[in-house]
């Protein structure tokens, strides 16, 4: 990301699965997908991005589009059939208060999120909950409940403890 000058924006996908959930979800780390409102994209500083940085062709590919004209014609583009890995570039922080649902694949995850607030983090935070197992790539075996041992210990120490000692790729 640094190397093509786009480390300072969050990532967001117009599609729910991408390569990196489905190689994630494949090693059985345990996810949600954020879903946030489409006038997002109008935003001061957001930018569109042709291609998902893990298709790398040439540094030009990856230049935000940032003015709205080019926007729409990008997305007009996109709805034609180019550009499927599309991605939307958010400046700096997006919060949790901006997502309008928080989909998870089963409830082992969704009541594993009901837990956030023994560590620390209010549930008060989180948008809608909602269960979308169709949108998720196949899962290899679970760290579920190896994050719930963190949760747990977490809760016991009254804070948010250093992230468990987990492979990680």
């Amino acid at each position: 990301m640094r190397k093509l000058g786009l480390a300072g924006y969050v990532h967001l996908s117009f599609v729910p699965t991408t390569p990196l959930l489905a190689d994630k979800r494949a090693r059985g780390w345990p996810h949600a997908l954020l879903e946030f409102p489409g006038d997002l994209l109008w935003q001061p500083g957001v930018a569109l991005l042709r291609y998902n940085t893990k298709a790398w062709r040439h540094r030009d590919d990856f230049a935000p589009v940032t003015g709205e004209a080019e926007k729409r014609a990008l997305l007009a583009e996109r709805e034609a059939g180019l550009y499927p890995s599309m991605e939307v570039l958010v400046p700096d922080r997006l919060t949790l208060t901006m997502a309008t649902a928080l989909h998870v694949p089963g409830e082992e995850e969704a009541s594993l999120l009901a837990r956030l607030g023994e560590c620390g983090v209010g549930p008060a935070a989180l948008p809608e909950v909602r269960i979308s197992a169709a949108v998720f790539p196949p899962a290899g075996p679970s760290y579920l409940g190896d994050v719930a041992a963190y949760f747990s210990e977490c809760a016991a120490a009254g804070r948010v403890l250093p992230p468990p000692d987990l492979p990680f790729d």
